[in-house]
């Protein structure tokens, strides 16, 4: 599969619903979780702070694509840019 499929299919499934339902529900609990977490919760808030991180870590997996399809595509057209002034 190429940068541009690849980057297909992710936006895709960013943009769904569901994903981002869930996603939001993830990460508000681990909000809730750190928030309530008391003094004593140092596990509590370490552990919503690892998913957090997890989380953030899985959307810019998905993100890349793109971000390199964009690069990508600045180079082609760099490389156009050039041919043309020779």
């Amino acid at each position: 599969m190429d940068t541009a499929q690849k980057a297909n299919r992710n936006q895709r499934f960013l943009a769904d619903e569901a994903f981002q339902d869930a996603i939001t529900e993830v990460r508000q609990a681990q909000i809730t979780a750190f928030e309530n977490s008391g003094s004593a919760g140092v596990a509590i808030r370490e552990e919503a702070h690892a998913i957090l991180r997890a989380l953030t870590k899985i959307i810019s997996a998905l993100e890349a694509p793109a971000k390199d399809l964009k690069v990508e595509e600045k180079q082609k057209e760099r490389h156009r840019g050039s041919d043309r002034t020779k």
